[in-house]
């Protein structure tokens, strides 16, 4: 079954009762719960060691390394290219079935999918793909208060030109304010989250908000798959943003857009069918081509190294994670160009040779960002020398996943394999009298406000597990 094909009702509640089984039943943190080595020891910051075959090293403090030198990054690239990447003519086609898929259910429609449209590489060049597709795309713009003026031309001349529909959301900026705050306060290592998981929550809710079930995005593992655990976790997890948050922020973010794990893993894929679909998995996709062509069709201009669209990020990748962590965010980036044969590992270590940022620039924002989150220059020096902190060192769905969920499952299979006569059976047939059919049910949930369906769906449950 391929990603964009509506699952099977058996499929169906086997994924929803394995999902909710895995955080609703047993204990409260888990036996197989296991951090990473986010603090290296004293051995392994001594010995530096780095890839042989990309510029990873031990800034990472989970790599290993094979006999020939060759880190786990690599290997782990190799496996997920060869398996989810489709470069060939037949990965074109398979995109063009699932175009027609979306053109086919958006008849009738103003627009037939969502798209994130930043202004950088890969957002703008997914914009110019799903038109080239035949596609009818509403392009979803989130103003956090950090775009440079190259970003917001670059995004001007995007739609201006491809003929695409803009729809631009700008969040409470005292509220993203200290949410952002927070998390520098709190000198974790990602501090990206809180854009991060406000686009993904808006992406959703403007599609719901369209009747629109496709969302086209612009993530790809060509260039974007070696970021260590350590570096970047937490994406979707509300619970930990939640619970940084409350440690560390001074107001509260009430209209901050955020989803929970049910919306994230139950109420969007299975009962409301969404599917995100990343284009640039089924082409061969050359960013330093797509790069000249944007520039020559679409009026692109270039704002520097990757993601420094926004000043915080350039920020953040260029200082904060360099002085705190010693992370470079250009060596997971270089070392993907060196996996996809787009740069040799001698022309990355010469990159990596080069400052990050002029010094001039890097002051500049530095002082720029310090200032407009509400940090002196002395509480940011002692940000940077405080114990470093990941995900890890906070609460978070992770922590959550009991080992019961798999106690539960053995002693319900018949509900795995047969749920409908299972379900009709343990509620006394309460759902044959609200609806003919399981399936019926299901839909009947995917019509209701999420709340409302959420607590439908915890009273069956319940009656379930009775």
């Amino acid at each position: 079954m391929t990603s964009f094909e509506k699952p099977t009702l058996r499929q169906k509640l086997i994924d929803m009762f394995d999902r909710y089984s895995a955080t609703h039943f047993g204990t409260e943190i888990s036996t197989r719960y296991q951090p990473p080595a986010h603090r290296p020891s004293e051995e392994r910051q001594t010995r530096y060691q780095i890839c042989q075959r990309c510029v990873m090293d031990s800034s990472d403090p989970e790599i290993t390394f094979d006999e020939h030198g060759v880190c786990h990054h690599c290997h782990s690239y190799d496996k997920q290219i060869a398996t989810y990447v489709k470069r060939d003519a037949a990965g074109w086609r398979e995109m063009e079935e699932i175009a027609a898929t979306v053109r086919k259910e958006g008849e009738g429609k103003r627009y037939d999918c969502i798209i994130g449209l930043s202004g950088g590489v890969d957002s703008t060049y997914v914009a110019y793909l799903v038109k080239k597709l035949g596609l009818r795309p509403l392009a979803v713009h989130m103003d956090n208060g950090w775009n440079t003026e190259i970003a917001v031309r670059n995004i001007e001349n995007i739609v201006t030109r491809l003929g695409i529909d803009l729809h631009t959301v700008v969040l409470d900026w005292n509220q993203f304010k200290d949410l952002q705050a927070s998390f520098v306060r709190a000198g974790v290592t990602d501090c990206e989250i809180p854009t991060d998981h406000a686009i993904g929550a808006i992406l959703y809710r403007t599609a719901i908000e369209n009747d629109v079930r496709f969302i086209i995005g612009g993530s790809n593992l060509a260039t974007e798959q070696m970021v260590p655990r350590t570096w970047s976790s937490g994406h979707g997890d509300w619970r930990y943003i939640r619970s940084l948050h409350n440690q560390f922020g001074k107001s509260e973010i009430r209209s901050y857009p955020h989803y929970t794990f049910w919306e994230h893993a139950i109420y969007w894929p299975y009962i409301r069918e969404m599917r995100m679909i990343y284009v640039l998995n089924y082409i061969e996709y050359n960013k330093f081509d797509a790069i000249e062509l944007m520039k020559k069709e679409l009026g692109w201009v270039s704002y520097g190294d990757k993601h420094h669209e926004s000043i915080y990020t350039r920020f953040y990748q260029t200082q904060y994670l360099i002085d705190k962590f010693g992370a470079d965010k250009r060596r997971p980036h270089l070392s993907c160009l060196i996996n996809d044969n787009r740069m040799t590992r001698e022309e990355a270590l010469a990159t990596l040779q080069k400052p990050p940022i002029d010094e001039d620039i890097a002051a500049t924002d530095r002082e720029f960002v310090l200032k407009k989150l509400g940090i002196s220059q002395d509480e940011y020096r002692g940000i940077l020398a405080q114990p470093p902190k990941t995900y890890w060192d906070f609460e978070s769905d992770e922590k959550y996943f009991p080992d019961k969920a798999y106690h539960w499952a053995l002693q319900n299979l018949d509900l795995l394999r047969e749920p409908r006569r299972v379900l009709l059976r343990r509620t006394g047939g309460w759902i044959s009298r609200s609806a003919q059919s399981t399936w019926l049910w299901i839909r009947i949930l995917a019509k209701l406000p999420f709340r409302l369906a959420w607590r439908v769906l915890r009273r069956l449950l319940r009656a379930v597990k009775r």
